[in-house]
């Protein structure tokens, strides 16, 4: 009954396996029979794994305690070639990082479920990071630890002359015409209530002068700093008008989670295929939405501190973000947000990104008006064969569309 079969072993998936020692493994692919495996409390590899030796986790300690081995990539730094890193890489930082030794670790950002890292050692007596250690062998090109001319001899490690302390804190978003950063409230719980509340009323749950009190008698419900509302956008004015049924039209394909359920949206609107030209379909013509655009990114590329998120921003209300993938600003609705990022669904493009609070915007409402882009679709009269769409399914979908 401890044994896998072959049925319940999927990508993802978390079992037990005995390599001279027991492991708590992910399942990473599958393969006729064999799986490639990750140990989630080690990170080491395991190649060619036949299912029989797949054991189910025994229940307690060993089910309920999370993976100890944290995904990590060295921060601030790129492959030379910009695709892969090489064996030379690979040997210098095997050489800079190996033995039992303890290593000191910055966590400067986070990137697909992966975090940057700056790695501290120490060389004869002189500190610096394994980051810069790549730069300088010529297997990492880098802007922050390149080299620097008029550095001192005390060998910075490719961080402290870079830090500009004023630059960050400009650049910081509680920089705006609405944050007090030097108020007592705002450094111990990151927000202060914009409304006066009543002190007495606070603390003791009524007030001496009743009715005639000049301030708010309310109390925040428990757990939260302040009973504060705010005006937010949840929606947009106009409706997207959809094609006729049975009629042929142009769709590109933005996001697919299966194919019973994927994002697309309508280059040439609702214009049946039969009416396009072949001009039509290669040239880009403007349009209310296309004008929109323009328009938010000329609005929103100048720093305007009034349209910065003094607080994180609820789920279900609209925003505006600053997308890593293509560096443009677009509308987006938050999905979940915690320690300055913030979880957003891009309501013109149907894709999910992970963002920073600083890239985040207000939306200001006249940009509320077109209608979302983005249509959740699913492939008509077709369904699984078993329970749920397989890996492989999703996959060759993704790359019929």
């Amino acid at each position: 009954e401890q044994v896998a079969r072959e049925v319940e072993v999927a990508v993802g998936s978390i079992w037990a396996v005995h390599q001279k020692a027991w492991y708590r493994v992910e399942v990473i692919s599958v393969s006729y029979g064999n799986v490639s495996l990750r140990s989630i409390d080690y990170g080491h590899v395991l190649l060619d794994v036949d299912v029989s030796q797949l054991n189910h986790l025994p229940p307690g300690l060993a089910t309920k305690l999370p993976g100890l081995a944290v995904r990590c990539h060295l921060a601030m730094v790129k492959p030379v070639q910009e695709e892969t890193w090489g064996k030379l890489a690979i040997q210098v930082l095997t050489g800079c990082l190996e033995g039992k030794e303890l290593h000191t670790a910055m966590f400067v950002e986070r990137k697909d479920r992966s975090v940057g890292v700056v790695v501290m050692m120490e060389q004869q007596g002189k500190f610096s990071t394994a980051n810069k250690r790549l730069v300088e062998v010529g297997c990492a090109v880098s802007s922050v630890f390149g080299d620097h001319t008029g550095v001192d001899d005390l060998e910075d490690s490719g961080l402290v002359n870079d830090w500009d302390p004023m630059a960050d804190d400009f650049n910081s978003n509680t920089n705006n015409y609405m944050t007090n950063d030097d108020d007592l409230g705002i450094a111990t719980d990151g927000y202060k209530s914009k409304d006066k509340v009543c002190a007495f009323y606070l603390n003791r749950g009524r007030c001496y002068k009743g009715a005639y009190c000049e301030d708010k008698h309310s109390m925040p419900r428990e757990g939260a700093v302040t009973a504060d509302q705010e005006e937010v956008i949840i929606a947009t004015v106009d409706l997207l008008e959809m094609p006729v049924v049975s009629t042929t039209v142009l769709v590109k394909v933005t996001w697919v989670m299966s194919p019973s359920a994927f994002y697309i949206t309508f280059p040439h609107g609702i214009r049946d295929i039969s009416s396009l030209q072949q001009l039509d379909i290669n040239k880009r013509h403007p349009t209310m939405f296309s004008n929109m655009m323009d328009s938010m990114q000329m609005f929103y590329q100048g720093n305007c501190r009034k349209l910065f998120m003094d607080s994180l921003p609820a789920p279900g209300s609209l925003l505006v973000t600053r997308s890593e993938r293509d560096k443009l600003w677009h509308r987006a609705m938050a999905r979940d947000s915690s320690e300055g990022e913030v979880e957003v669904f891009f309501v013109d493009l149907g894709q999910v990104e992970v963002v920073t609070l600083s890239n985040t915007r207000k939306l200001e409402s006249c940009f509320s008006v077109l209608p979302f882009q983005a249509s959740l679709a699913c492939l008509a009269r077709v369904e699984p064969v078993g329970q749920g769409w397989c890996k492989e399914a999703t996959t060759l979908f993704k790359k019929l569309s």
